[in-house]
């Protein structure tokens, strides 16, 4: 049997269910746990999606054994909008099924509640049972324990809801490279001590074997890992000179496009802030009567030039009623009129 193979009812290594827990006082997400989850998906997530996404298959084979992956399910769930991280639809033992993936790299309180509506609403969506599980991208995090229960104020159980649990930074990197999913393999770095670079180097090894293509894709992904967890300067000048020889093969990669495009998006995002805040500031040292309307006017203002422009135009105007011309013109050419 392959290591770290976790199937429903039988969970290896890691994936061992915790000690029951009782407490489930906590029955709704609190707004400032759920905007922390979603501000570290940008960072954490959103790289483990797109891998799953081009190597479902490979994901499939690890958590559960003889099932084939078929396709990937919307991951919008009806009535309440919520969306899982990953929901692929798969044949196990002749039985349609599907897996749902959550990945965590904060310490949520609430996870165990949150697996539990996603499956239950992904079973009565798509009318077949659901395999769940949160995958732990980060160490001293806290982790939720299977089961979930719900308990009525006489104790009595009304809910009890199993799912699998998979601490990255618990596996040792050489039992994951055993499970023989090239996927796999970009998540080295965020193994138990896999922040070495001969770990990195072993990752790249595999995916550039002699005698076979170099899977670029892959090569993307894992310096996209690596790059999470190396935050001393000398270790990322080391990461970008180790991945500076597939500069050529990466370039060409639609993962690698898609991050560029996000890096330019970030960057034209953070600028507009940056300069939005620079003119407000500007009005309100200068003409504080027309901060306001500068609030207003300048908040779809989306060019970065137009923005620099009406700054040096409200630091020289020589009046108030100069400065809300300024600003009365502007709000005209940004609605389109």
């Amino acid at each position: 049997m392959r290591p770290l193979v976790c199937d429903w009812g039988v969970p290896l290594s890691r994936c061992q269910p915790g000690p029951r827990q009782t407490n489930v006082s906590m029955l709704h997400f609190s707004i400032e746990a759920e905007e922390k989850r979603v501000v570290m998906a940008g960072k954490w997530d959103s790289p483990l999606k797109r891998l799953v996404e081009d190597y479902p298959q490979d994901f499939v084979s690890w958590l559960l054994q003889h099932a084939t992956f078929e396709r990937v399910l919307k991951t919008e769930l009806s009535h309440r909008i919520i969306h899982t991280d990953m929901l692929l639809e798969v044949t196990k033992q002749g039985h349609r099924c599907a897996l749902h993936l959550e990945f965590q790299a904060e310490s949520d309180p609430h996870m165990a509640k949150r697996l539990w509506e996603y499956n239950v609403r992904a079973t009565i969506q798509y009318g077949c049972p659901v395999y769940s599980y949160v995958v732990y991208l980060k160490k001293n995090v806290q982790v939720t324990r299977s089961p979930y229960q719900v308990m009525l104020p006489d104790g009595q159980e009304v809910h009890r809801f199993q799912f699998g649990v998979i601490e990255l930074a618990e596996i040792e990197p050489e039992d994951l490279q055993r499970v023989g999913a090239k996927a796999l393999l970009p998540l080295l770095p965020l193994t138990r001590g896999g922040k070495r670079h001969e770990v990195v180097d072993a990752a790249i090894a595999s995916l550039t074997a002699s005698g076979e293509v170099p899977d670029a894709e892959l090569l993307v992904f894992a310096f996209e890992f690596a790059s999470l967890v190396f935050n001393e300067e000398p270790d990322r000048q080391w990461l970008r000179r180790r991945f500076s020889v597939f500069n050529d093969i990466l370039r060409e990669t639609w993962v690698f496009q898609e991050i560029m495009q996000e890096g330019e998006e970030k960057g034209l995002k953070k600028g507009l802030e940056e300069l939005r805040q620079a003119l407000l500031d500007v009005v309100q040292a200068r003409f504080p009567e027309l901060s306001f309307l500068a609030r207003g006017q300048i908040a779809f203002i989306e060019d970065l030039e137009v923005l620099r422009s009406l700054i040096v135009k409200m630091s020289t105007a020589q009046t108030i009623e100069e400065a809300q011309q300024r600003l009365l013109e502007v709000g005209r050419g940004a609605s389109g009129h």
